[in-house]
């Protein structure tokens, strides 16, 4: 019986942990998905406002209507639609891939 009860501790163990790691991958997703979406915001009302967040201008097509703003791993793209009231905006983030 002993060595049940040590088992099942022992698994209990490993099942809290797993949902404890679980539960901060989710948090991390909420942040990380807020975050974009704020920016997002901001590029679709005020994009100069990007420069206040530390973003570069990638490149301003004229004529295009597409302006590309970068910040590290972060993209940020907006596309001005003729005869559209709002520009179509993309944020994307490449996610780091550790290589060792």
């Amino acid at each position: 019986m002993k060595n049940g009860g040590t088992a099942m501790r022992q698994l209990i163990n490993r099942l809290t942990s797993w949902i404890m790691l679980c539960h901060q991958n989710r948090q991390a997703y909420r942040t990380n998905a807020r975050a974009l979406a704020d920016i997002r915001r901001i590029a679709s009302l005020s994009p100069h406002l990007l420069e206040d967040l530390g973003f570069e201008t990638a490149s301003q097509q004229q004529g295009a209507g597409v302006q590309v703003w970068t910040r590290g791993a972060m993209t940020v793209t907006i596309f001005e639609q003729p005869g559209a009231t709002d520009p179509l905006i993309d944020v994307t983030q490449q996610e780091k891939i550790d290589k060792t």
